[in-house]
């Protein structure tokens, strides 16, 4: 891949794209997965591959079969550069846990974004628009989420 991969996309936007609870969000976690595979801009960590197959698995319904999880998470490596969590990355994400209060697995997102250089992380488990050193969390199931603006940066 050649992009810059500066958008960090977390599991709950690939876990929505298999979800057929919610046609709104499924059908937006689809067109923004493949938009940002298209524009070559998205990287995910190996805790994203990883929570996105356990979500796959269990939080959907019906619930994905372990080979249907499996080549849903082949996809997504295949779609974006995968950031591996080194020694570095664990130690980011405890520092940010101590000093921002995130829990310690939203910390390992944003360290993996920051490590990655990824400005922009879409989730929904961060405050819509903060931004912490450097790294600003959007949620794109919100109304004004805007992926053209986004993408045009």
């Amino acid at each position: 891949m050649t992009g810059h991969h500066d958008i960090l996309v977390d599991s709950n936007v690939v876990i929505y794209a298999y979800d057929p609870a919610d046609a709104w969000k499924q059908q937006r976690a689809i067109v923004l997965l493949d938009r940002v595979a298209v524009e070559d801009r998205g990287v995910v960590s190996t805790q994203v591959v990883n929570e996105s197959y356990n979500g796959l698995r269990k939080r959907i319904s019906p619930p994905l079969s372990a080979v249907d999880a499996e080549d849903a998470c082949r996809d997504i490596m295949r779609m974006f550069w995968v950031w591996p969590a080194g020694a570095g990355l664990l130690l980011d994400a405890m520092r940010a846990a101590r000093r921002y209060g995130f829990n310690y697995w939203d910390a390992l997102i944003w360290a993996a974004a920051r490590e990655a250089a990824a400005s922009t992380v879409l989730t929904e488990d961060f405050t819509d628009g903060s931004t912490i050193e450097g790294v600003t969390f959007l949620n794109p199931f919100t109304e004004s989420f805007d992926l053209d603006a986004l993408l045009a940066r």
